[in-house]
């Protein structure tokens, strides 16, 4: 009893290790939304960084 314990123990531990992963990937998304939307609106003023793109 004890060993199924322990592994359900751990398997609670790595379901919430991948939820916060994708949360990461979520709010990594987010970040990554907003910067390419600054980026966007820099290239409007024909910035530097987008000349190459």
């Amino acid at each position: 009893f004890y060993k199924f314990e322990v592994l359900r123990q751990a398997d609670l531990k790595r379901q919430k290790e991948v939820q916060q992963s994708e949360e990461d990937v979520a709010e990594f998304q987010r970040t990554g939304d907003l910067m390419l939307r600054f980026l966007s609106a820099l290239c409007y003023d024909d910035c530097i960084l987008c000349l190459d793109s």
